[in-house]
């Protein structure tokens, strides 16, 4: 890879994921100097007396996935729904005391603004939004703002800043939740400088995004094994397939020994199972690229590549396993160059 292939494209993407941490900093900045409206959806979500209804699409269904174990962790009793598919198929599952929060960048995804609309009017509703001011806004009682400020690329800044944003609704107390959220901001930052300079190994050992890949989770893992995969495809149009780890053993691992391009991402109580299939497949003869929490001896084998992201708070691994995966995809720019075209539907 002697040709660094570079656009305008490229550059912004980037400079956005640089941006980050002082995303989070905003974020957390905003709310301690303004908590009265947070204050309030928290509320509605802790005393919340049916099942919170986490529902996006696309890389907001990510975020969800990610952030629901920060809600079951503290009992708040949480699903993950994809927007299109409670469209049309879960509205019969909904109850009078649930709740719906809508994840939607722009408050005008065709199907997150269809479902606000079919909602039952006892069905409480939360807007995360980074778009305060679209009609879907201004027609629900409450609206969290993401503070992520401007995104012309794939959405890394809304990633990071809608988890910790669902993070903040669901823990105990709402200034220990922004206190962690500065924490990390400054967690990322020491973890890009040093990303930074292992980025380009990782891309030589992972290969050409021409090349189909597999990237499997469990747990905050899958949700971000899910971004991962949206960001690879919208910005290389690789081939990009995401499964839970535990699902991957039942049926996909019939493939191991082709040659696939694997990435798992492992922390937390089932680290041993993430990290016993990572060198059973690359035992098989797979390309695997583990990223781990950093806690306890990393297995090895050849065609094993390891990166760990050590963090004091076991909540900010699924941050910096998703820089990870962004910065790989910067440092495919040395490939060819970023393609992107943002597309938000608004009608189905």
């Amino acid at each position: 890879m002697k040709t660094r292939h570079t656009n305008e494209i490229s550059e912004l993407f980037t400079r956005e994921v640089v941006e980050q941490p002082d995303r989070l900093d905003a974020l957390a900045e905003q709310y301690a100097k303004d908590p009265t409206v947070l204050e309030r959806t928290r509320d509605t979500v802790r005393s919340c007396r049916g099942s919170v209804y986490l529902v996006g699409m696309g890389n907001s269904e990510s975020s969800a996935r990610t952030a629901l174990w920060t809600f079951t962790k503290n009992n708040i009793s949480t699903a993950v729904r994809e927007g299109g598919e409670f469209l049309h198929y879960g509205l019969a599952d909904l109850r009078p005391d649930d709740l719906v929060v809508f994840i939607s960048v722009s408050g005008l995804s065709a199907e997150i603004v269809g479902l606000n609309n079919a909602l039952p009017s006892t069905v409480r509703r939360i807007l995360i939004t980074n778009n305060p001011d679209s009609p879907m806004a201004k027609s629900t009682p409450y609206v969290l703002p993401m503070h992520t400020g401007e995104e012309q690329t794939t959405a890394s800044k809304t990633y990071m800043n809608t988890v910790a944003l669902m993070e903040l609704l669901a823990v105990p107390s709402l200034r220990d939740g922004l206190q962690s959220i500065r924490h990390l901001a400054g967690e990322v930052r020491k973890a890009q400088s040093r990303l930074e300079t292992e980025r380009d190994a990782v891309a030589e050992f992972v290969g050409h995004p021409d090349t189909p890949l597999e990237i499997l989770g469990r747990g905050p893992g899958f949700g971000v094994a899910n971004y991962g995969s949206l960001i690879l495809r919208e910005l290389y149009q690789t081939k990009v397939l995401y499964f839970p780890a535990g699902t991957y053993r039942h049926g996909p691992i019939l493939d191991a020994g082709a040659g696939n391009r694997i990435i798992i991402i492992s922390q937390g109580k089932t680290r041993d199972l993430s990290d016993a299939l990572a060198r059973e497949l690359a035992e098989l003869g797979e390309t695997v690229l583990l990223i781990r929490d950093g806690i306890g001896p990393a297995p090895s084998a050849k065609n094993l590549k390891v990166i760990e992201c050590p963090t004091e708070n076991e909540d900010h691994f699924k941050f910096l396993a998703g820089l990870v995966l962004a910065n790989l995809a910067i440092a495919w720019t040395f490939f060819r160059p970023v393609k992107f075209v943002r597309r938000i539907t608004t009608n189905e």
